[in-house]
């Protein structure tokens, strides 16, 4: 064959493959789209709550790699009230992971949630406990890279009430939750494999009600989150996050209350060999 035949072949190939990438670019990037237009399409069916809040966030993510496939989850999180003035939220998890391929991971684990409450003029905090199941699924468009997670969680709601001038959980109900995040992180500066630098970070994570709805809200509807933050890597194993995030959630009066948080987010990936941990993402 020609040289020059041989070139005009090899530039078919390559436009053929730049045409691929960017179809499934602008699917991606569709799919963003619809997934952040249907949450707000929720909200004219529902009433406005009162003034919204504002509060902070603070979050650790610990991924520990065990084996090739195998690895461990651990993060804490804690969150404040309404400007700032107490806690009012700690949250850890602890999970197991398994790595199926290169793009997709599992993982199981339990949530403890002790958040603060008001009965009757009395307060304290009270633990909602959870386990669940996630698949979670990374794939690279040009400069971006995508994540996709899907988990169910189990939930064991606390009912209070105050007792010997304590709020205690005098029983809990059940109710199981969706949740669907996508992530985008898009690295600021051009590396094969981008090992340091800043990037940017765009993510939605919408939760839906599938059990028990007259446990929670009584709607399939919970709450969506909308974050753009940036972050910093310091090298393979070590990240930190700063952004916001705006959360809207419906109440059982058919309110949607919104929540304006300021997130501030370490992420660490212990004896990470292989760089098989799993990229850390929020949880409920």
């Amino acid at each position: 064959m020609k040289p020059n035949s041989t070139l005009r072949f090899k530039g078919i190939f390559e436009n053929r493959n730049i045409t691929l990438h960017h179809n499934r670019y602008l699917m991606i990037k569709s799919a963003l789209k619809k997934l952040i237009g249907f949450s707000f399409l929720l909200i004219p069916f529902f009433s406005r709550a009162q003034e919204p809040q504002f509060t902070g966030w603070l979050t650790s993510f610990n991924s520990i790699h065990l084996h090739k496939f195998l690895g461990l989850q651990a993060d804490a999180q804690i969150r404040s009230t309404d400007q700032w003035k107490a806690l009012q939220l700690f949250v850890w998890r602890l999970g197991v992971t398994f790595k199926l391929n290169k793009h997709t991971i599992l993982g199981t684990g339990y949530i403890n949630s002790d958040e603060r409450d008001e009965v009757n003029g009395v307060s304290g905090f009270t633990p909602e406990q959870r386990a669940y199941q996630e698949i979670i699924v990374n794939h690279k468009i040009f400069p971006v890279n995508l994540l996709h997670r899907l988990k169910i969680e189990e939930r064991f709601i606390p009912q209070n009430d105050v007792v010997n001038g304590k709020l205690e959980a005098t029983g809990h109900v059940y109710s199981t939750r969706l949740c669907y995040l996508l992530r985008s992180v898009l690295p600021l500066q051009h590396q094969k494999n981008f090992e340091k630098g800043f990037y940017l970070v765009l993510q939605n994570d919408i939760f839906f009600n599938l059990t028990n709805l007259e446990n929670v809200n009584g709607y399939v509807f919970d709450l969506n989150r909308l974050s753009p933050c940036i972050g910093r890597r310091f090298n393979p194993d070590a990240e930190l996050e700063i952004g916001y995030i705006n959360q809207a959630e419906l109440s059982s009066s058919k309110k949607i209350g919104y929540t304006h948080i300021l997130q501030c987010t370490m992420i660490l990936r212990l004896n990470n060999h292989s760089g098989t941990s799993v990229v850390p993402v929020g949880g409920g």
